[in-house]
């Protein structure tokens, strides 16, 4: 899927997703269940073409798995999940997605995951999602 994009292409779909993952469970927590976030056109409607090919192809896939890789989590979380803030839900998500539906490399996904808990997570999230997605399988 984001294959022949260049790696600051990827970072930036990655950062999207992250904020679509945020906007989907905010909705869920607001309204009981989830719901699909409203204004993602507005959110992402300036991305190039490619970016949001690759973009809407992975919310595309993330919608169709997020029972999946709710029950996942469930499953192979330790602690209390529905105590992190929103935005630390939502990095456990998309590194399980990544690594459990687009195949991505473990290495690449705890990389990228504290890259991502470094510019949007509490200070010590990262340790906490380092040794989470080691963890998995």
């Amino acid at each position: 899927m984001m294959a022949a994009m260049d790696v600051k292409d990827k970072k930036a779909v990655r950062d999207s997703l992250l904020q679509w993952l945020y906007a989907y469970l905010f909705a869920k927590s607001e309204e009981g269940e989830a719901a699909k976030p409203r204004g993602e056109e507005v959110l992402f409607g300036g991305m190039e073409s490619r970016k949001a090919a690759s973009f809407h192809t992975a919310i595309s896939l993330l919608e169709g798995r997020m029972g999946e890789i709710e029950a996942y989590i469930q499953r192979t979380f330790t602690g209390s999940f529905r105590e992190l803030h929103l935005v630390e839900q939502a990095l456990i998500y998309l590194c399980v997605f990544e690594l459990t539906v687009l195949k991505t490399d473990k290495k690449l996904v705890i990389s990228e995951g504290l890259r991502l808990s470094d510019k949007y997570a509490s200070q010590n999230f990262d340790k906490k999602l380092h040794a989470y997605v080691d963890s998995l399988e």
